[in-house]
């Protein structure tokens, strides 16, 4: 008989929709469980005095994941799952997943946020019999702490197992950048870019980036097919991580690209890109601002290099990041 999984997240999330498919793909069945508070984020009126009043946002938030917690443990009950997995889960509270535990079923968490979030990671890691993070430094703090249900996951690309790399012969971009932009957090991206902006630099993202001197080459927002889209019409995409050196693990853009089997222009401030692809076959890794300048030009002028990293790097993907590879590895771990 197949296990059975209950999938605790939230639309929203980018991690959502693949992990139940390919859990799905893998045997289990699956279940999903919407740990969003359609109460408070789907109701405008109630937004507006949250954003307002913060008193009056915490015992609203209080309550509705109070009852998110309620509503999963009678699912949980009923369901009779093997395992619950959780995506980050922040509205879970412990004492709700130490409940779900004691009721035998094995609770899993992937989660997603960097060291920015600390206060959450230190507190849920200890609630589940089996925490997964995908960086490195993030894993030995909470080893430092006892904490040995903990384990290294990195995020992972979107590809069915049987996926073929499509070459390209037109294009629609030469360089892009899709990420957010938050004064203080990500300046770097700013700084890195404005050296590229008479190569056909093309950026979506938030609307924050209207406020930088980039402006003018904001295209607006994207969903996640539109992303997919775009880096396929790509000669060159670049990703600029958030600049906190101890990190190690890298955020989901690399793997995205690579996906759509585009050539990715990286920066190097997370040792998790060495670790993951080989630089200068795979992918380029770029040291500084003149080199992201140089190489951005080398690459848009060698289109048989370009390509020949860039299918590399989709195969690399294929080949060792998918879903499926980290979702086994998962349920190996919680299956010992």
């Amino acid at each position: 008989m197949a296990s059975k999984v209950i999938l605790a997240s939230t639309k929203q999330s980018v991690f959502t929709e693949p992990s139940w498919r390919y859990l799905r793909h893998l045997g289990y069945k699956v279940e999903f469980f919407d740990i969003w508070n359609k109460a408070i984020w789907n109701n405008d009126i109630l937004v507006r005095l949250t954003n307002q009043f913060s008193k009056f946002k915490m015992s609203l938030v209080v309550k509705a994941e109070k009852n998110i917690g309620r509503k999963l443990i009678k699912v949980i009950k009923d369901a009779q799952p093997d395992y619950l997995l959780v995506l980050k889960g922040k509205p879970l509270s412990s004492e709700v997943i130490c409940q779900i535990s004691a009721l035998g079923v094995k609770t899993i968490n992937w989660f997603p946020d960097a060291t920015t979030n600390w206060h959450s990671i230190e507190i849920l890691s200890a609630a589940y019999d089996y925490f997964f993070t995908y960086d490195p430094y993030i894993l030995k703090r909470l080893k430092a702490l006892g904490r040995n249900n903990c384990y290294y996951l990195p995020f992972a690309a979107n590809l069915d197992t049987s996926a073929v790399y499509q070459p390209r012969s037109e294009y629609k971009y030469d360089i892009v950048f899709i990420g957010s932009y938050e004064p203080g957090l990500y300046d770097a991206r700013v700084d890195y870019l404005s050296v590229l902006t008479d190569l056909d630099l093309h950026i979506w993202g938030n609307q924050n980036w209207l406020k930088t001197s980039l402006a003018k080459f904001y295209r607006g927002t994207v969903d996640d097919q539109k992303m997919f889209n775009i880096y396929r019409q790509s000669k060159i995409v670049v990703n600029i991580d958030q600049q906190i050196e101890v990190e190690e693990g890298l955020n989901l853009r690399p793997f995205e690209v690579t996906a759509a089997g585009s050539f990715l222009l990286n920066d190097p401030v997370k040792d998790d890109i060495y670790r993951l692809f080989t630089d200068g076959e795979e992918v380029v890794v770029f040291n500084g601002v003149q080199d992201l300048r140089k190489k951005a030009e080398y690459y848009l002028s060698h289109e048989k290099e370009r390509e020949k990293i860039a299918q590399a790097g989709f195969n690399r993907s294929l080949a060792e990041h998918t879903y499926s590879d980290r979702l086994k590895q998962m349920f190996k771990i919680a299956d010992k």
